[in-house]
């Protein structure tokens, strides 16, 4: 469940829902600094409990620390995934349905990921000072969250997914995902990527 990702996910995830982060430009738009992005990396890969909140000032660089977790442990979907989505956003015919269905095929881990990242744009795409509309949130995350899609497929599903994340996720689901939307506690970490979370 969402204890078992990575940790690096709940700590990005729980910086940037803060109100004041939320309101910053460009969120997911703007480069963060790609040596203290790789130097974040390297301390979460080492298990290394590390403070966002109170230790990184730049939400722009936080940005970057979790597109570049998603690409490197390739969650929460794979092409295939990913594929199944975007077809399903796209789909004339009862669009949410089959993405509610698509969503459904996918492990739980993924599952609580992509609901958690979905209720973040949502919260981004609502804020009016960050500047950032559908269009801008497809553009920059499309890459990251679908990969091996089409850039027109991007839209459809963000669209989806930010706006109807509340119905197209069973509760424990949301639940699961309401706890990576939260700042862990510092833990000692077993394992290079992973933390067990308090």
């Amino acid at each position: 469940m969402a204890e078992d990702l990575p940790v690096v996910y709940r700590a990005c995830l729980a910086y940037l829902v803060r109100d004041k982060t939320l309101r910053e430009e460009g969120l997911f738009r703007v480069s963060g600094s790609l040596s203290r992005i790789n130097e974040l990396a390297a301390l979460y890969d080492k298990g290394k409990y590390v403070d966002l909140q109170n230790d990184c000032l730049d939400p722009a660089t936080v940005c970057g620390l979790l597109k570049s977790s998603l690409k490197k442990y390739q969650l929460p979907l794979l092409k295939d995934d990913a594929v199944a989505i975007t077809d399903a956003a796209s789909d004339p015919d009862d669009a949410s349905a089959k993405v509610q269905e698509a969503i459904g095929n996918l492990s739980p881990g993924s599952s609580i990921l992509l609901c958690a990242l979905s209720q973040l744009l949502d919260m981004i795409v609502k804020e009016p000072d960050n500047k950032m509309l559908p269009a801008n949130i497809s553009k920059s995350m499309g890459p990251t969250l679908f990969p091996g899609v089409k850039n027109k497929m991007y839209p459809p599903t963000v669209e989806i997914l930010t706006g109807q994340w509340s119905s197209l996720w069973p509760q424990d689901i949301l639940d699961q995902a309401a706890v990576l939307l939260t700042e862990p506690e510092r833990v000692e970490s077993h394992d290079a990527g992973c933390c067990t979370i308090a």
